[in-house]
């Protein structure tokens, strides 16, 4: 799992950035009174409804109810997660991200440049023993056999670690042995470094900017173990995260449709010498669903591709079991098959990239394989193979998200058991956002008819998070509403805390307090509640009315719960003169 990012490094890195100029990089904005206004970057529309706010540092769609900092429209835009929108923003600014060895330090960074200005070195290096060192003719044999080019080798820049022990130490002899050390290039024993890739082909591993964070090498003996070496875990590389040959891929294509997931780097390789450029490699690991979202930020479809025999059968269903929790009908999975004895490479050259493209397109479907592999050893002619049947499946199942595709599982798992979906008793999954609200898109709408109505605690939460200067008129008042625990009043209550211990922090730093939380999409939205449905905007005084109304009327509700209806139904300009009194008399009593 990535690193935790501390908070106060958030906080100062939104501070230091202007969600306008990070938007407007990507996308053409146009002034538009306080605001910036363009056409949604989201969804096809004619007439602009994307605005950016300088003043709360937050971008909302009013079509389709996209919204979110500067963090979230990268993540959204640039397909990227969370710790790599953070990356970028900090490069932005010059800031470092800080890491698990830093986390205690009272500065935010190491700085990698060093580290990632080596790794560059080391491939340069290893590129040109390919091209230079005596030795070399065995690996270019090698690389010739498996018939590659010397076009498709440079791309992927494949290099040659030569035999010996310390080549590196002498190559890098400037550099401190540690920091080789951290970097996995050399490898150390009772105070003794020595090189860790000797005599094999080694490929670099590339981050998404296409910077080098590791390596694989290749043994050329094939008595010498193990057979692929990678770079161990350091501060740029986390095998868990990385595929092999996606930043390749992504250079190549500009759109992918299917991604195929093949075991290593020659079959990445391989395939690409046949003009396949969509293929990417594991380092090492089983798939993670790390791996599984990163690749859905590029793509809707993912195609495992496994051996034939029984090992590759297992193989298959250990990756299914990690994409039950993101299988939708918009998110697919695929499972080719091999031949026995055919890895992609050997497959590819002998039938060709179009007879091979046609298998990746008749890749059996997620749910032939999850059925053929709980049905392999039942036998459903019988009640004791139905009611297993029933048994294994029904807790996978259920594990998928709410949906069509969930529901039309079910639908095959009815007609195999011959139970139906009541009685197989599947229970309902909820995402955290279906758990909190619902979706954005579904909120935003200018007329009063659809306007989400808010609850005392969700209206002063809304304003005070879209106007974090009230904060002070809020700690004012009698802090009773604090002893009601109900999830939006705890919310409201961590939310004056922040602002009581941080009154700087803007509204986007404090959406960012609560992306770790199921509450994240709940405080979107109420971070772009419009409070009267009618574009008529409050002034400050109003929100601060409102504000104070909301707080007193909880202290209030246990003494006066027939008049929260009428304050909590209605938006300001639908509420009448009796109701408006109600509301200036507690801001009175205040």
């Amino acid at each position: 799992m990535p690193h935790k990012i501390p908070t106060d490094f958030i906080d100062l890195l939104l501070a230091r950035i202007d969600i306008v100029e990070i938007i407007a990089a990507q996308i053409p904005l146009k002034k538009a009174g306080q605001n910036y206004i363009a056409r949604c970057p989201f969804h096809n529309e004619k007439t602009p409804s994307f605005t950016v706010s300088p003043n709360k540092q937050f971008y909302h769609c009013f079509g389709c109810g996209a919204s979110g900092t500067a963090i979230g429209f990268l993540m959204q835009y640039k397909h990227l997660d969370f710790h790599e929108a953070i990356a970028d923003l900090a490069t932005e600014v010059g800031l470092e991200v800080p890491t698990p060895n830093t986390l205690n330090s009272n500065q935010y960074t190491p700085n990698l440049e060093p580290s990632y200005t080596l790794l560059a070195k080391a491939d340069a290096w290893f590129q040109h023993q390919l091209r230079t060192h005596p030795n070399a003719v065995e690996a270019i044999a090698y690389l010739k056999g498996r018939g590659l080019t010397g076009e498709i080798a440079a791309y992927y820049g494949i290099g040659y670690a030569p035999p010996g022990w310390n080549n590196l130490q002498h190559a890098f002899h400037d550099m401190p042995p540690q920091l080789l050390v951290q970097n996995g290039l050399l490898a150390e024993k009772t105070g003794n470094y020595y090189d860790r890739f000797r005599q094999r082909i080694i490929f670099p591993i590339r981050n998404r900017k296409g910077r080098t964070i590791g390596f694989g090498g290749r043994v050329l003996n094939e008595n010498d173990k193990p057979k692929y070496l990678n770079s161990p875990e350091t501060p740029l590389f986390h095998k868990s995260q990385e595929l092999y040959g996606l930043f390749e891929a992504r250079q190549k294509l500009q759109k992918i449709d299917t991604i195929l997931v093949v075991e290593g780097y020659m079959d990445v390789i391989a395939l690409a010498q046949f003009g396949i450029h969509n293929a990417v490699a594991t380092l090492g690991t089983a798939t993670t669903l790390d791996h599984l979202q990163r690749l859905f930020r590029v793509t809707k479809h993912i195609v495992f591709c496994f051996d034939g025999d029984q090992a590759g059968r297992e193989a298959a269903w250990k990756a299914i079991k990690v994409a039950l929790p993101i299988v939708t009908a918009e998110r697919t999975f695929g499972f080719l098959f091999l031949p026995d004895g055919e890895d992609p490479d050997t497959f590819v050259r002998r039938l060709g990239n179009n007879i091979f493209e046609q298998y990746i397109s008749n890749a059996k479907p997620f749910s032939t394989v999850f059925f053929e592999h709980l049905k392999a050893t039942l036998d459903l002619n019988t009640v004791d193979g139905r009611a297993r049947l029933a048994e294994q499946a029904r807790p996978l199942i259920g594990q998928i998200p709410s949906g069509v595709y969930r529901e039309m599982l079910i639908a095959d798992l009815e007609k195999l058991t011959g139970l139906s979906k009541e009685r197989l008793g599947i229970q309902e999954h909820l995402s955290n956002q279906q758990l909190a609200i619902s979706k954005p898109a579904d909120a935003v709408n200018n007329s009063d008819t659809q306007l989400i109505k808010l609850s005392l605690e969700q209206r002063a939460f809304a304003i005070l998070i879209q106007n974090p200067t009230l904060a002070p008129k809020a700690l004012q008042i009698d802090p009773q509403w604090r002893q009601l625990q109900w999830p939006d009043v705890v919310n409201l209550g961590v939310l004056l805390d922040y602002l009581q211990a941080q009154p700087e922090l803007t509204t986007a730093a404090l959406i960012e307090r609560w992306r770790p939380s199921q509450h994240f999409e709940m405080v979107q939205q109420w971070a772009q509640y419009d409070f009267d449905g009618n574009a008529i905007k409050l002034q400050q005084q109003e929100l601060e009315n409102e504000l104070i109304a909301a707080l007193q009327s909880l202290n209030y509700q246990m003494k006066h719960p027939e008049k929260l209806s009428t304050f909590n139904d209605k938006p300001p300009s639908r509420r009448s003169e009796e109701e408006k009194e109600y509301i200036r008399s507690l801001t009175r009593r205040f």
